[in-house]
């Protein structure tokens, strides 16, 4: 994320100056970093989700200082809050991972297929004839972008509820920009 959108910033900047065309060829190049951050956070947080460790209910073997015995311990929170805490952001991980790649799809169709697909640049006649015919798919694509602003509005939440332990201010920083 870092990486990529400062490129990304770059690329659609010397896209509007017509120096690169970042939509065939080498100027797609700028689109690469941004694009695997949008697969690989999605997927990272949503492993993460299922597989975090639940402190309440799990079992772990003790040993004495002597090696000579073992035996299973039932872990209890002592703070419950705590545990409410880790199955919150356990959640909260998973609903944003869900909503990214959920998002990730509904652009896709929306953009690609009903708006980019039926518009023909530089031909308003062409483009009025293909959106008469396609009038439901045109309708999908919108309808699905707007569920792509609603599920950002979700996702920046749920990234919120993930990353606020490690720092509240970046996570409201990160919240507010996406």
């Amino acid at each position: 994320g870092l990486i990529g959108y400062p490129i990304f910033l770059v690329g659609t900047v010397l896209a509007m100056f017509n120096v690169v065309d970042v939509t065939h060829g080498a100027g797609m190049l700028a689109l690469v970093p941004g694009g695997l951050f949008e697969l690989f956070l999605p997927l990272w947080l949503f492993t993460r989700g299922f597989t975090s460790p639940q402190i309440e209910g799990s079992t772990m073997t003790i040993a004495t200082l002597d090696h000579q015995s073992t035996r299973q311990a039932q872990v209890r929170s002592t703070a419950r809050h705590g545990t409410d805490a880790s199955s919150s952001v356990r959640k909260a991980s998973i609903t944003a991972g869900a909503g990214l790649l959920l998002m990730s799809v509904l652009s896709g169709i929306g953009y690609l297929v009903a708006v980019k697909g039926l518009t023909t640049p530089g031909n308003a006649t062409r483009t009025a004839e293909k959106l008469a015919a396609h009038q439901d798919l045109f309708r999908f694509g919108i309808v699905s972008l707007f569920l792509v602003a609603a599920l950002d509005v979700v996702v920046a939440w749920a990234l919120y509820r993930v990353f606020t332990p490690v720092s509240e201010a970046i996570s409201k920083l990160a919240s507010g920009l996406r």
